[in-house]
């Protein structure tokens, strides 16, 4: 047997091994997480990137930059745990279009300058 297939065999089932196990998780941790999320979460804001620069909360059609100060008043009266309890949860509808996109970057830069402690996007 040469070096090569020497280490071939010797190696080769530690390093599937290591992967596996890096794949692994424990069962039921996703579920863990998101249930300890859960009850971290104080408040939620449904918003629905619409494009053309406006968005839907609330029952209101308002512009991104209406939301994001609104946001910003409103976050600003919270203590940092509130604020870290607050969950954004954001649809981008299907025919939103790019300049959605760059006002869902914009959103979502701007969530984590406030603090906010999570902001989901939902396509």
């Amino acid at each position: 047997m040469n070096r090569h297939n020497t280490f071939t065999a010797v190696f080769a089932p530690v390093v599937v091994a290591a992967l596996l196990a890096a794949c692994a998780s424990e069962p039921g941790a996703d579920a863990a997480r998101q249930a300890a999320e859960a009850q971290a979460v104080t408040e939620t804001i449904d918003v629905r990137m619409l494009g053309g620069g406006f968005v839907s909360t609330g029952g209101r059609r308002i512009p991104v930059d209406a939301l994001v100060l609104e946001l910003r008043q409103r976050t600003r009266t919270m203590e940092a745990a509130a604020r870290a309890g607050v969950l954004v949860s954001v649809a981008v509808t299907d025919d939103a279009g790019a300049k959605a996109e760059r006002d869902l970057d914009r959103l979502m830069d701007q969530l984590q300058i406030l603090g906010v402690g999570y902001a989901t996007v939902h396509r």
